[in-house]
């Protein structure tokens, strides 16, 4: 028989002992049915609190049956449905993530101070979030001779009474595999940043569940941001970005088959492959070096090509299987020609400009600077026509390729693509048009060219001019300042132990999914 137990969670019954060596904290953390504890949200005074284990054995579900608190079908006969629910669903969210992807379990909590939880099951708290809020994962200790490496537990919305999911056994899905997900993160490194962190989250529960809508409802954030640094979070409480590079994560995982993303967690611990503090672009260039004969700067590249295939232009023989549910990526609307004399190119970006050719017989771009300007960069031009999406075109940074106009181009997008990984950005004057208007362009802007080669005359573009039949059917802050990785902002508890929180606060609606604070 599984154990039912009961405290009162202002009874003052748990006992306070001493943190054992292993663990670093400044004070024992308290958690939602702690007497005196300040959790945003936790059990009332005097709330009968009863714990129900998982029928795994790896979970303990906290609850209530009466007050603003209570679960659904808290007045039924032994265990609400609703609990048994909530714990089958973490067993099997966790027997995924350890037996299907490979991540090892989250770190046990049983030598906690505060005896909290009782023993090593990981704990999930059943609270009312009144609506501001659907759960969130906090880590309250971490290993002192590792501090990366952290515990924690888990507190979820009690009934999801107002929220726009679809069923009970929806939102614990999601929350389940996304929460659960940054305990098992915080068992390698927890201070990697919000872009890991989140991104990998969003893609770690598609791989549970592709049928749940979260993937899909956060890859805008980073489509209509492809041009800012990638490990780069945006600003304020709503970090979209962050949470929409789990399409960057999912890009890896098509590309590379999805074991590359516990490898890379793998290599993010502190002394992994002899780094003392790894970072994790860091570590994913030496990972896709070592193991798939690639570098960082061609995997921007392959994603700034990947997402050219979105929308309306999806298709999944070249690009992500499921682009034709992704929004398109955004793509900046000019008139030609165009010239401007210092664009900003951010590292690991992708840029488009997107453009009518107009009666211009053939187009060419070039960027204009001396060799830190145009370090690291990659030009292109990709056509587009009749809802379809051609292959790109890789262009010589001086306008040297020239691109005959297809009769059935509606526009073209050119793009530029920075895999650098340097924290400065690139500052290029840059010119599109025919070559007449880009020479002038060129020359207006101060640019040199060195001598040039025979003429090779027009790119040949083969079948790529035939288009064919139509389908069936933001301000960013300087990136010279210190890229964004390591510091407390993303609930780390490095410094010294102490509750922290990995949260995402009043997110707003996606897709009519009506999200709520979670990390």
């Amino acid at each position: 028989m599984r154990r039912l137990l009961t405290v009162a969670a202002a009874s003052g019954l748990l006992a306070c002992a001493p943190p054992p060596a292993a663990w670093e904290q400044a004070e024992a953390p308290l958690r939602p049915d702690s007497p005196g504890n300040r959790e945003a949200f936790r059990f009332d005074p005097g709330d009968v609190v009863e714990a129900f284990d998982s029928p795994g054995g790896s979970f303990r579900i906290w609850f209530t049956r009466s007050g603003p608190h209570a679960v659904p079908g808290a007045d039924a006969e032994g265990t609400p449905a609703s609990v048994l629910t909530v714990a089958q669903r973490y067993d099997e969210v966790a027997a995924f993530y350890e037996g299907e992807l490979g991540f090892r379990p989250p770190l046990a909590d049983d030598i906690v101070a505060n005896a909290n939880g009782g023993d090593a099951r990981f704990d999930v708290y059943l609270v009312d979030f009144g609506g501001v809020g659907d759960g969130h994962y906090t880590r309250e200790a971490c290993l002192a001779d590792a501090p990366s490496r952290c515990a924690g537990y888990m507190a979820q919305e009690n009934d999801f009474r107002g929220y726009n999911y679809p069923s009970l056994d929806y939102a614990v899905r999601i929350l389940a595999s996304h929460e659960y997900f940054h305990a098992v993160q915080a068992a390698y490194d927890a201070d990697q940043g919000s872009v890991l962190a989140e991104g990998t989250a969003v893609w770690a529960t598609e791989q549970y569940d592709p049928s749940l809508s979260d993937f899909e409802a956060f890859v805008d954030g980073y489509l209509e941001n492809p041009d800012r640094p990638l490990d780069e979070p945006l600003p304020g409480p709503v970090d979209a970005f962050s949470y929409g590079a789990g399409l960057v994560f999912q890009f890896l995982s098509e590309r590379h088959g999805r074991e590359i993303i516990p490898a890379l967690w793998a290599l993010c611990e502190d002394g992994a492959a002899g780094a003392a503090d790894p970072y994790w672009v860091d570590v994913l260039d030496g990972l896709l070096q070592a193991s798939y004969d690639s570098r960082l700067a061609d995997e921007i590249e392959a994603l700034g090509r990947w997402n050219l295939f979105t929308g309306p232009y999806a298709d999944p023989e070249q690009s992500y299987a499921q682009g034709a549910n992704y929004p398109a990526v955004k793509t900046e609307i000019r008139g030609l020609p165009m010239q401007d004399q210092r664009e900003r190119y951010y590292r690991l970006s992708n840029t488009y400009y997107e453009a009518n050719p107009g009666d211009r017989e053939a187009l060419t771009a070039a960027l204009v600077g001396d060799a830190d300007d145009l370090a690291d960069l990659r030009l292109f031009l990709a056509p587009r026509g009749n809802r379809r999406q051609l292959e790109p075109i890789p262009l010589d940074l001086q306008g040297g390729t020239v691109v005959p106009v297809g009769a059935d181009w509606t526009t073209a997008v050119l793009w530029v693509s920075n895999g650098g990984q340097a924290d400065q950005s690139r500052r290029p004057g840059v010119c599109f048009g025919s070559p007449a208007e880009v020479e002038a362009c060129f020359t207006a802007l101060g640019g040199t060219r060195p001598e040039p080669e025979p003429d090779a005359g027009p790119a040949d573009l083969g079948p790529a001019a035939d288009m064919g039949a139509p389908p069936s059917d933001a301000a960013l802050p300087d990136a010279s300042a210190p890229r964004v990785g390591g510091g407390d902002d993303d609930g780390g508890c490095r410094a010294a132990g102490g509750p922290a929180a990995l949260g995402l606060w009043a997110l707003p609606l996606l897709v009519g999914l009506r999200r709520r604070r979670r990390g």
